[in-house]
C-alpha cells in the first residue's frame, strides 16, 4: 500500500509539472530565444539557455527548474535579491527539510505551499534554487 500512496504522489507531481511545462513553453514560444541573441552578442545567456548549455539539462527538466525558481520567487521573493543579500544563504537554509524533520511532522521553515510529500518537493525547489545561485556566480564571473 505505501508503494501505491507514493506512486499516486509521484504521478500528481508529473501531472503538475507538465502543466507547468506546458505554461512555460507558451510562454517562451511568445519570446525572443536568448541562444539567437546570445550567439551574436556579449550579452548573458539567461537562466533557461545557462542550464541547457552550461548545465546540459535536458529542455523539460530545465523548464521545470525555471518554473520551480518562478514558484520560489512567488512566495519567498525575487531570486536576485536573495542573492545580493547573500549569495542565497538563507533562502537556501530555509529550503533545507530533513527525512528527520519530516518523521517529526515538522512543518517546513519556508512559506512555499506544498501538495503531497513536503520532504521531495522541497528538496526539489532547493536544488532548482541552488542552479539558480550558481547561474547567478557564472554572471558574475564570465560577464563582470
Amino acid at each position: 500500500m505505501n508503494y501505491e500512496r507514493t506512486i499516486l504522489e509521484l504521478m500528481d507531481r508529473v501531472l503538475c509539472l507538465e502543466d507547468r511545462i506546458h505554461s512555460l513553453e507558451q510562454q517562451l514560444a511568445a519570446t525572443p530565444a536568448p541562444a539567437e541573441r546570445a550567439a551574436f552578442s556579449a550579452e548573458p545567456p539567461g537562466f533557461l539557455e545557462y542550464l541547457m548549455s552550461v548545465k546540459h539539462m535536458q529542455q523539460a527538466s530545465a523548464r521545470a527548474r525555471v518554473s520551480n525558481c518562478a514558484r520560489v520567487a512567488q512566495y519567498e521573493g525575487d531570486l536576485a535579491r536573495h542573492y545580493a543579500a547573500d549569495h542565497g544563504r538563507e533562502l537556501l537554509r530555509r529550503l533545507s527539510y530533513s527525512r528527520e524533520d519530516q518523521a517529526a511532522g515538522a512543518p517546513p521553515r519556508h512559506s512555499i505551499p506544498m501538495s503531497g510529500n513536503i520532504y521531495t518537493g522541497t528538496s526539489t525547489l532547493r536544488m532548482a534554487v541552488g542552479h539558480y545561485m550558481d547561474y547567478m556566480d557564472y554572471l558574475h564571473t564570465q560577464f563582470s
